[in-house]
């Protein structure tokens, strides 16, 4: 079941539409991006994840991400830990996937807990701790991640009587 919750996950990651309406980043992007503009840094950089009107270069997108994602852009935190968390661009690290899930969940993206959860649940990048994986998926459900129900279902099933415990664990490490 954790492998299913795994590739559940990614495929998430993945198929979830780019915010960038055109399929060819503009000029007007590319200036806005280079201004300074988070939102833009960040289509910007999944214009490059996708090779979406750009050659596909996972470092560029990593850079994009980066730069919008250190102006405390949720999306982009959330997408800098997933390149992490795949070795995409960069060297891969668990750890400094979460590190940057963490910090979109702290701005209640619902993706960015989701992926908290995914990351305790599986134990990659902090301890396998299926009691925050609850607390953190229950989380993700409140904010409207369309998975996250499922993934409650399956968890508090795996935890019997435990899922109880599991919200009052949140506290702190949010």
């Amino acid at each position: 079941m954790k492998v299913s919750l795994v590739w559940l996950s990614v495929l998430l990651v993945f198929a979830a539409p780019a915010p960038c309406q055109s399929a060819t980043p503009s000029a007007e992007l590319t200036q806005h991006a280079q201004s300074g503009d988070a939102q833009a840094q960040f289509e910007l950089g999944r214009a490059y994840e996708e090779g979406k009107g750009v050659q596909q270069d996972d470092e560029r997108a990593v850079e994009w991400f980066r730069k919008s994602a250190d102006q405390k852009y949720a999306q982009a935190q959330n997408s800098l830990g997933v390149m992490y968390a795949l070795g995409r661009g960069v060297q891969q690290d668990k750890e400094e996937a979460v590190r940057w899930y963490k910090k979109a969940a702290k701005q209640g993206l619902a993706e960015g807990i989701y992926n908290v959860a995914i990351s305790y649940y599986n134990g990659e990048g902090v301890g396998a701790d299926m009691v925050a994986a609850y607390a953190w998926m229950t989380l993700a459900q409140s904010k409207g991640d369309p998975q996250a129900a499922e993934a409650v279902k399956r968890i508090g099933g795996e935890m019997k009587n435990e899922p109880a415990v599991g919200k009052f664990q949140l506290g702190p490490n949010v």
